[in-house]
């Protein structure tokens, strides 16, 4: 889930994710708009986000909340699999500016 900003102002949003059957529904958009609202509120100015190879549906997602910032998700790099049965997963990270710069995403 998602922590608060550390002294560096980051925030990590880890293993985020909506069941099947709720998908397709503006959850993940709503749930990923609260958490940077709350980050914000924190005083948070960048957000780190670990995405799946292959999922593009969370990467569109995050895109999107960069996107609205005026900003872009950039890799950060890759996070090491320690089982074989865990999916190779990227570091992802796009800067907060402030309020009044984001779109009507609703950030």
């Amino acid at each position: 889930m998602g922590m608060g900003p550390n002294a560096a102002g980051e925030a990590l949003f880890w293993q985020i994710g909506i069941a099947g059957s709720h998908r397709g529904q503006g959850h993940g958009k709503s749930l990923a708009a609260a958490l940077i609202r709350g980050i914000r509120q924190q005083g948070g100015r960048r957000v780190l986000v670990t995405i799946a190879e292959d999922n593009l549906v969370s990467r569109r997602l995050f895109e999107g909340c960069a996107f609205a910032c005026n900003t872009r998700l950039v890799a950060v790099g890759p996070i090491p699999c320690m089982a074989d049965d865990i999916q190779a997963e990227t570091l992802y990270g796009f800067d907060l500016p402030p309020e009044a710069k984001c779109s009507e995403w609703r950030v």
